[in-house]
């Protein structure tokens, strides 16, 4: 069902609607929310408070064409804002939040030692961005989104969020020994390709 479609059976009440969007997203939600905090607590915590208000309001919201990308910036302002408030949570930095984009290479393309060292060189570029070039190289090459989701979610201008990636890649070809930028973004794929092991259901 595509996402408009879906949207509005949830909005109407249909709670098969609802569990299919969890089920849909979860993981990447999970992903994502991982990269602003270590906290496995703190993500979860805000995943479920994130459907259940979802489904409580949801005679009040608006339409959307991409769920991903209205689940995830209601995540992230979840997350940083519970960050800020509960003293339980002591990892998320009050004006700038930490955000890690970090890599999973499949074991078999990291096999030989150039390989490795290659992927483990890559992390180490990808740690000297900023937490902003850091999220929008996540959206962006492990998400697929495109920049109007982008500045959506990170509440970004349009030419800002093309300039923050286009600034990112720069920098991470200038650190990867000016690697041409095909083969920096096959990287980057590769990288951000690894499918996460499902997580425990936090619907109920």
């Amino acid at each position: 069902m595509e996402d408009i479609n879906l949207w509005l059976a949830m909005k109407n009440g249909d709670q098969t609607a609802l569990e299919t969007i969890y089920r849909r997203y979860v993981n990447n939600l999970f992903s994502y929310g991982m990269r602003f905090s270590t906290n496995e607590q703190l993500v979860e915590d805000s995943i479920q408070d994130l459907f259940i208000e979802l489904w409580t309001h949801r005679t009040n919201l608006g339409n959307t064409d991409s769920i991903i990308r209205y689940l995830m910036a209601s995540l992230r302002r979840k997350i940083i804002r519970k960050g800020q408030q509960d003293h339980r949570y002591t990892d998320l930095d009050d004006t700038t939040p930490y955000f890690e984009a970090e890599l999973a290479f499949d074991e078999q393309w990291i096999a030989g030692q150039d390989a490795a060292a290659a992927a483990a060189k890559l992390q180490q570029a990808l740690n000297a961005l900023s937490a902003r070039q850091q999220e929008a190289i996540y959206l962006k090459y492990k998400e697929g989104l495109d920049y109007d989701d982008i500045c959506n979610i990170m509440e970004l201008q349009y030419q800002s969020a093309r300039n923050l990636i286009a600034h990112a890649i720069q920098k991470l070809r200038q650190l990867m020994d000016n690697l041409p930028t095909i083969i920096l973004l096959g990287y980057l794929f590769m990288g951000f390709g690894w499918v996460q092991k499902p997580i425990p259901c936090l619907l109920y």
